[in-house]
């Protein structure tokens, strides 16, 4: 690499080369772009090699005189299509005053063009890109005093396509779409795979079906400009139908542009059935049904948590309970298909019992396709009396549970978070009748309960309130230890828990 120390080589006046700068057109408004099509075409190219400075040794550097620092040049964006702007940033000198002049040139051994007719003080300027495609470089010089200078490193900057549709906007090349595989059962994958774009004009990718090769088509969703494939899972809505996929590619430049957008050929994917019965019924895989802890006393809550369905073929769980590992189970509740576990609290009506659980996973197509439903295992949960609790024990406080009205109403809560979490909310009282509940600081007050008789009243019942601050998955479980009668409620994951108020017919 050749180096310098000043701008005055033997035979050679900086002032000479100041004057051919001020020949070139100084009229530039640096925000809105130097023309980079228009310094190429000019001949004023020059056989520069970017060099660095190398200061003078203190008994020779000339008073006064100041190597700058060199300066570290960046640009945004590295690719372009014909017509964009690209901007050129470089750190100034941390000590003095520097001056710059950017170089421009076609390949990176030059011959270079100064993009400016004087040197100029800031540290950016805009390049408009109306050139062919190809690659071009840049640097920066920097100017300090006695001529000393000190040179950039080198980048370039890749422009694409071929400028059409005017105004900036350059159309994507077609892509060509592929699929995995033609033909899937309900619950099994396929993936979409397109070609990329090699020249960077693509914006987003728009992914699209539709029951035909042509017409209409529905968004499936968008995705980045370097985004190439999207894994898809057939439901039990698809099944028996042929799914047809066609992909966008959309440019930069929002409404204006997207008239140039362009979209691939259409792929086909036959849905089938798979094992479950026709119609378009699918039969849900059968669920993992496990408990924990598998022995409670009275007042004490169990989880029941059963394995998740991966093809999206449950419309609800049916959870049951009975005296039996088999025969008829009574129901305990139903659950919306993405709940996985529910938290019971044993009752006084079920101590020295030992209860059997399991759970049903119910299709899609309601009655039409309920006979394909699938049930879990069974689980057995031995209840004990414990230390006194129901036909009229009393509640006893500790860190899950609060004890309200007189110690007769028990009031526990759990939950489950957004990563998957579980665990059993803090109790805290705040009067005889009321309490809140935290789940993971406890200056956090997720939840409230309050208990309020109106045994003496019209309705002639207790009233349970319950809400929340928390969109987290929550079970609340209220159990009147004085009848063993027990109450859960839940809330489901990604919804706001809204008041509720229940009435109880338990007075007095």
């Amino acid at each position: 690499m050749q180096t310098a120390k000043s701008l005055r080589p033997p035979g050679f006046m900086f002032g000479t080369l100041f004057v051919a700068l001020l020949l070139l057109p100084a009229s530039v408004t640096r925000a809105q772009g130097v023309d980079l099509g228009a310094v190429l075409a000019a001949p004023r190219a020059m056989d520069l090699v970017p060099v660095e400075a190398v200061p003078f040794a203190n008994a020779l550097q000339p008073e006064g005189c100041v190597v700058p620092a060199k300066p570290t040049l960046s640009r945004s964006p590295s690719s372009v299509a014909v017509g964009g702007q690209v901007t050129l940033s470089w750190s100034p000198d941390p000590f003095i005053t520097a001056t710059y002049i950017p170089y421009a040139a076609t390949s990176s051994g030059g011959p270079w063009s100064p993009l400016l007719g004087t040197p100029m003080t800031g540290t950016s300027i805009n390049v408009n890109m109306n050139v062919t495609a190809g690659t071009y470089y840049f640097f920066v010089r920097a100017i300090g005093t006695c001529d000393l200078y000190v040179d950039s490193n080198v980048v370039s900057v890749t422009v694409t396509g071929s400028g059409g549709g005017g105004g900036g906007c350059v159309g994507p090349p077609t892509p060509t779409l592929s699929v995995s595989s033609s033909s899937v059962t309900v619950g099994q994958t396929f993936t979409l795979s397109w070609s990329a774009d090699p020249y960077g004009t693509t914006e987003y990718w728009w992914l699209g079906v539709n029951s035909a090769p042509s017409g209409t088509f529905q968004l499936v969703s968008t995705y980045s400009g370097g985004t190439t494939s999207a894994a898809i899972t057939a439901t039990s809505a698809n099944a028996g139908q042929t799914l047809y996929f066609r992909v966008w590619a959309y440019p930069y430049g929002g409404s204006t542009c997207e008239g140039l957008r362009t979209n691939s050929n259409a792929v086909a994917v036959s849905v089938t059935t798979g094992g479950g019965g026709g119609g378009g019924c699918v039969g849900p895989p059968t669920p993992t049904l496990s408990v924990n802890p598998a022995s409670v006393a009275v007042g004490q809550t169990f989880t029941l948590s059963w394995s998740a369905d991966p093809y999206g073929t449950t419309d609800h769980w049916w959870l049951g309970v009975n005296s039996a590992p088999t025969g008829t189970f009574q129901l305990v509740s139903t659950y919306s298909p993405g709940t996985t576990s529910a938290s019971i609290t044993a009752s006084a009506a079920n101590a020295g019992q030992t209860l059997y659980f399991r759970v049903w996973a119910y299709p899609y197509g309601g009655s039409t396709c309920e006979g394909l439903k699938t049930n879990s295992n069974a689980v057995s949960v031995a209840v004990t009396s414990g230390g006194g609790g129901g036909g009229g024990g009393a509640c006893t406080p500790d860190a899950t549970s609060l004890c309200l009205f007189g110690n007769r109403f028990r009031v526990q809560a759990t939950y489950r978070d957004y990563g998957g979490n579980t665990g059993s909310g803090k109790a805290v009282s705040l009067t005889g009748d009321s309490g809140y509940f935290w789940f993971f600081t406890s200056s956090n007050v997720e939840i409230v309960a309050k208990l309020v008789s109106f045994c003496n009243g019209s309705s002639g019942n207790y009233g349970v309130y319950l809400s929340g601050l928390t969109d987290v998955q929550v079970s609340f479980t209220v159990t009147d230890t004085k009848t063993g009668t027990s109450r859960s409620y839940n809330n489901p994951l990604g919804s706001r828990f809204c008041t509720i108020g229940d009435p109880w017919t338990v007075c007095p």
